[in-house]
C-alpha cells in the first residue's frame, strides 16, 4: 500500500484540484494499493469546496519496467498514465484534462508503506 504524500502542487494534504464545471475537490487523503496480480485500487477522500465529504476512485491494472510503473485506468476509460518509483515512493504527473481540471498537470506524489 501507498499513502498520499501531495498532489495539486502542495507538498503534503490538504490539496486542492481544480475544476472548471464542478467544484473544486479538496484532498484530505489517499491510498493506492499495488496488488501481486498487477491490478490496483486508489482512493482519494476530501471535501467539494470544503465542506461537503467526497470520494475518488479507481482500480484496473498496472505494469512496471525498471522505475517506471504504467497505469491503465477503468476512471478514465482505459487511458494509461505513468509513475517513476523509487524504494520508498512513486510520482505520477497526470495531465488536468484527464481528470477535467483547469489545470494542466497535477503532480501527485505517494509514500511507500512497507
Amino acid at each position: 500500500m501507498a499513502s498520499l504524500l501531495g498532489s495539486g502542487h502542495s507538498p503534503a494534504p490538504p490539496n486542492t484540484v481544480p475544476h472548471p464545471q464542478f467544484e473544486p475537490f479538496h484532498v484530505e487523503s489517499g491510498h493506492m494499493n499495488l496488488n501481486a496480480d498487477l491490478s490496483y485500487t486508489y482512493e482519494a477522500s476530501g471535501k467539494l469546496s470544503g465542506t461537503t465529504a467526497a470520494t475518488a476512485n479507481d482500480s484496473a491494472t498496472f505494469s512496471k519496467s525498471g522505475s517506471t510503473i504504467t497505469f491503465t485506468s477503468n476512471f478514465l476509460h482505459g487511458m494509461t498514465y505513468a509513475a517513476t518509483a523509487s524504494d520508498t515512493s512513486f510520482s505520477v504527473v497526470l495531465i488536468g484534462v484527464m481528470l477535467g481540471s483547469t489545470d494542466n498537470t497535477i503532480p501527485v506524489l505517494f509514500l511507500k508503506e512497507r
